[in-house]
């Protein structure tokens, strides 16, 4: 069983619930959370938004998509690792997606698409 002190500490993790958590413990399972963000531009907006997935603000406002996309790699990948999720301009939907690796992998984040 997780104690309520040590789950306290974990309870600012939306996506693991204290039954997730002790039933990870129970059958010795080991979980990953992962820091996605969207890159987004607002309809009217001139700047790009870095929005980490379920935030309700944004983490940083740059004046172009390939600044934010930079700056959501570096917040990924300092947080654990995860999806960077860049949006075409005005709202758009998604038009390119990159695996981010957590900040202590000895491989750096490069991205090969052209």
């Amino acid at each position: 069983m997780i104690c309520d002190k040590c789950y306290s500490r974990l309870e600012s993790k939306p996506l693991i619930s204290k039954l997730q958590l002790e039933l990870y413990q129970e059958f010795n399972l080991i979980f990953i959370i992962v820091a996605n963000y969207h890159v987004t531009q607002k309809k009217g907006q001139d700047g790009w938004n870095v929005q980490k997935e379920g935030g309700k603000k944004a983490s940083a406002i740059v004046s172009t998509q390939k600044q934010a996309e930079q700056l959501a790699k570096q917040f990924s990948s300092k947080n654990g690792g995860g999806e960077v999720r860049i949006h075409r301009p005005n709202g758009g939907p998604i038009r390119d997606s990159d695996t981010v690796k957590p900040g202590n992998d000895p491989k750096s984040i490069t991205d090969t698409k052209f």
